[in-house]
């Protein structure tokens, strides 16, 4: 009886765990999101911008 009484509590342990790590990596704190640069003019891309040129410089995006 008590053998399965461990297996039951370590599986509970390991979803709470897992669940706990999933909540915590979900939305990624402001300083860990990049920021994209041109590096032909060196000016920042706005969030979202999906084109494949820049908007200051009209180059290619690499």
């Amino acid at each position: 009886m008590s053998g399965s009484l461990m297996i039951i509590l370590a599986v509970l342990i390991i979803f709470v765990v897992t669940a706990l790590a999933l909540r915590g990596s979900k939305n990624p704190p402001e300083d860990l999101k990049v920021e994209k640069t041109c590096k032909s003019c060196m000016n920042t891309i706005p969030e979202g911008y999906t084109k494949a040129l820049c908007p200051h410089c009209s180059k290619f995006l690499m």
